[in-house]
């Protein structure tokens, strides 16, 4: 079969804060080498679509596949990085985007209003799209065979590597009912891990061509639902002498099905970090939003839990629900005290709320159908104090309550001065749990001058940097925009 257009997958710019690579578009690509069709990714943080994209070559089908396989705030990105890239090229050359992923599901209808749109694939399953195209180019599909599986050596990999750590995904899904989560909306509740033997041939192509990687994170959204294909997983991996440390995310109700000794496993077959989602520090909002699946005292719990089995454990948080007149935010800032007291060189990743389109919580507040509400922006409830008290624990509170925090990056005298003076007294504070009259912050501005004053500028999305390794605890950090030489 002669291809009649060459197939582009674009997968969407998501900002600095995301090294993962496009697995969505990749599972796309083995999707379609099933029914005979070529296609090359063009992944939008590294590469611009012009010079595939041109009036000698414009017979192009152009995929924007935004992120599915797991969530990330990053998709705010995605959708607004996509609409540019469709409208650039429609204008100038009236081509046409097919959307898939998570904008596709949840912002359809908007997507369906634009002249620019082809088409939405509202759905997970690679094989609608594969549908469409069939369709689209008149290939017959009777006999289509179709795994659900991606090649891991179909892009280069290095642009994704950071700080020896390669994130990857291993399952799908979730089986929580989280009320601010798409997950359950997208999957339906329903966790699916990929075979473990397609996964034991990734890692041994990792550990060919790839030998600088030392770390993998496991980039699904609750990596240890199963208990039983976990192990099952591990023991393989084990055997096969794939002895990679790793990280992986989960969620609290989760990790409590796990007993002490199979958390020592866990750590014995190279766990080094689990990030959980604790989600809120207000007890009434926790079990609104996570529907009695857990406690901030289960909170507590699983922190101590980690750091007796020899894992170092990250937290998430969510602030700024409008359910209760936005009094999670302190509760929530006191919580996360109190476990940097338990643990003070946590790693912590906090968002404000943004209410997702198709989620429990988005209807609650806007209703049903009400999609149109502007993603990403909708969440006009918080005040610019509200996003600054969190700003100012992010760039002094959370770093500073560690004596040693200086440590971790380059030598800068001003950094160590600030971190040696307020230290015991940010400690005294977190004893205290107090929010208010937050004088160490101007101080820390004081001492450490412009560096500091523009290092978090970016206050829309929460606690984005120094409180968050973006190797989930594994290594150190070689590069930081705080600490410059003065």
């Amino acid at each position: 079969m002669k291809q009649e257009s060459e197939v582009i997958i674009y997968f969407p710019n998501t900002g600095d804060a995301n090294y993962t690579p496009p697995y969505e578009a990749m599972f796309q690509k083995k999707a379609l080498e099933s029914i005979g069709l070529q296609s090359i990714i063009i992944d939008g943080r590294f590469e611009s679509l012009d010079k595939h994209i041109t009036p000698n070559n414009k017979n192009i089908t152009l995929i924007i596949s935004t992120i599915i396989k797991y969530t990330s705030i990053t998709i705010i990105n995605q959708y607004n990085d996509g609409l540019k890239i469709a409208k650039e090229y429609f204008e100038k050359y009236s081509l046409k985007s097919i959307w898939t992923g998570q904008a596709a599901l949840l912002l359809k209808d908007q997507l369906l209003d634009l002249e620019s749109t082809e088409s939405v694939i509202d759905n997970i399953d690679e094989k609608v799209l594969l549908n469409f195209l069939s369709e689209k180019f008149s290939i017959n599909t009777n006999s289509l065979e179709y795994d659900c599986n991606f090649d891991i050596d179909c892009i280069d990999l290095k642009p994704y590597i950071h700080n020896k750590t390669l994130d990857y995904i291993s399952s799908t899904g979730c089986i929580n009912s989280c009320t601010f989560c798409s997950v359950p909306s997208i999957y339906k509740q329903k966790w699916k891990q990929i075979d473990k033997n397609t996964i034991l041939k990734h890692f041994q192509y990792l550990k060919s061509n790839y030998p600088e990687i030392e770390f993998i994170h496991f980039r699904d959204d609750n990596f240890a639902v199963n208990k039983k294909k976990i192990f099952s997983l591990l023991n393989l991996l084990k055997s096969e002498k794939l002895n990679y440390k790793w990280s992986a995310q989960t969620s609290v109700n989760i990790l409590k099905t796990y007993s002490n000794d199979e958390l020592l496993r866990l750590n014995q077959y190279g766990c080094n970090n689990i990030s959980i989602g604790i989600e809120s520090g207000d007890p009434w909002l926790l079990e609104k939003i996570t529907k009695n699946k857990t406690t901030v005292q289960d909170s507590l719990d699983s922190i101590q839990r980690l750091l007796k089995s020899g894992i170092e454990p990250s937290v998430t948080s969510i602030v700024g629900f409008p359910f209760n007149n936005k009094r999670d935010i302190k509760l929530t800032l006191k919580l996360l005290m109190k476990i940097k007291l338990i643990y003070p060189s946590l790693s912590l990743y906090s968002t404000f709320f943004l209410p997702i389109p198709t989620t429990q919580a988005f209807e609650e507040i806007y209703g049903k159908g009400n999609n149109d509400i502007g993603f990403g922006t909708s969440n006009k409830w918080l005040t610019r104090q509200d996003k600054e008290l969190l700003h100012k624990f992010e760039s002094t509170y959370f770093l500073f309550c560690d004596k040693n925090f200086h440590k971790r990056f380059n030598p800068s005298k001003r950094l160590k001065l600030t971190n040696k003076t307020l230290y015991p007294f940010i400690r005294l504070r977190f004893r205290s749990s107090s929010t208010s009259f937050l004088w160490e912050h101007k101080i820390a501005s004081i001492l450490l001058g412009k560096s500091f004053e523009t290092d978090s500028k970016n206050m829309e999305y929460g606690i984005r940097k120094h409180n968050t390794n973006y190797d989930f605890g594994l290594s150190k950090s070689d590069n930081n925009s705080l600490v410059k030489k003065h």
